[in-house]
């Protein structure tokens, strides 16, 4: 799993959602199914995309000098 976690610099929140999902998605595969790295890329792509911090705007205040 090392490539996994050197290639995305999630949080601890974001890492449970990525394996809960991963989990969710083997279960689906049915009885005897099993947890895939497969999964878990899967699901670390689509949680990198799916940042808030991502898609943050700076929010604060402009200083103009003169009359703008």
């Amino acid at each position: 799993m090392r490539p996994l976690a050197a290639a995305f610099e999630f949080t601890g929140g974001q890492i449970r959602v990525v394996v809960q999902n991963a989990c969710h998605e083997a279960i689906t595969r049915g009885s005897g199914a099993k947890l895939e790295a497969n999964d878990l890329y899967k699901y670390a792509h689509l949680e990198a995309g799916s940042s808030f911090e991502a898609a943050a705007k700076k929010v604060g205040f402009k200083l103009y000098a003169g009359n703008e």
